[in-house]
């Protein structure tokens, strides 16, 4: 099989994806590439309000006025930057792995055009994320690239709109797993074959009882000092959300990288750096573990 920059094609048993980048053969701005039509383009570009929303069903219809909020001109202008570079889109062909769960969506409005698109929750591997929606009523969507699509997640749509996280919290997207559970003195979740994202509500039932832990256990935990990452993960094929917590001292040594997005993984430290694993299904907890001395 032979790899280049035009092309990737990959094997999955009998099943051939083919991933090309999204080119787009005509230089004009409102010209189609990938999966969009010219229209659909040029309510990308133009459209008079853009809105973000909570996926509530995998449901092709227009949400209710009242589940959306209208984004902010920066959240707006970022946006229509990162959908409409074909830079960050693969064209996709033999088709990828199925979406389970969708959870933000946009809509872009520009006169009677209404164009409706809902993100995959998770991103499959080698093709990004699966991008399903409508334009007026008429089937699109395609297949946006990991980072183009978290870095404006993160910022601006990782929870419903009427939501928000605790002070000093953060969930982590699924790409910042692998280096997350590598910890260097102190044990973190076994056997893992994946990550997800962990929903609010169940964020809200482990803050609820994270106290409650510290307590029985007999630590000396200073939760007001606590910065805490949230990360699900599938270990030994049950879904957990791993807690990686750590106090402030810790961003003296990473002045440079945002904590909300980005893994924060220290060796040595002592009992102020600790993880934890967290069972949404019964609401309990397991393996508490700190980090070593130096």
């Amino acid at each position: 099989m032979t790899l280049n920059a035009a092309s990737i094609t990959l094997l999955f048993a009998s099943c051939v994806i083919a991933i090309t980048p999204a080119i787009s053969q005509d230089k004009t701005e409102d010209a189609a590439f990938a999966y969009f039509s010219a229209a659909e383009v040029k309510c990308l570009r133009h459209a008079e309000a853009i809105y973000v929303f909570s996926v509530k069903a995998n449901s092709s219809e227009i949400p209710n006025q009242n589940d959306l909020k209208r984004l902010e001109p920066e959240a707006r202008e970022s946006l229509r930057s990162i959908l409409c570079d074909p830079d960050n889109w693969n064209h996709v062909t033999g088709g990828g792995e199925p979406c389970e769960t969708r959870d933000v969506g946009v809509l872009f409005e520009n006169g009677k055009g209404k164009l409706v698109l809902r993100f995959c929750s998770t991103p499959a591997l080698y093709v990004g994320y699966d991008v399903d929606g409508t334009f007026n009523q008429e089937r699109a969507g395609g297949w946006i690239k990991q980072k183009a699509w978290e870095s404006w997640k993160q910022k601006f749509a990782l929870f419903p709109p009427s939501q928000s996280l605790p002070d000093h919290s953060t969930i982590l997207p699924p790409s910042e797993g692998p280096t997350l559970i590598r910890q260097c003195s102190r044990g973190s979740p076994a056997e893992v074959s994946g990550f997800w994202v962990p929903s609010l509500s169940q964020i809200a039932a482990l803050e609820e009882r994270l106290p409650e832990l510290i307590r029985k256990k007999g630590q000396k935990v200073n939760l007001s000092d606590s910065y805490r990452q949230y990360l699900g993960v599938i270990s030994r094929g049950k879904k957990l959300i791993y807690v990686n917590s750590f106090p402030s001292v810790a961003f003296d040594f990473f002045k440079r990288r945002d904590w909300r997005v980005t893994s924060i993984t220290i060796c040595d430290g002592g009992r102020e750096f600790w993880g934890v694993e967290f069972d949404p299904e019964d609401n309990t907890f397991h393996n508490l573990e700190f980090n070593g001395e130096a």
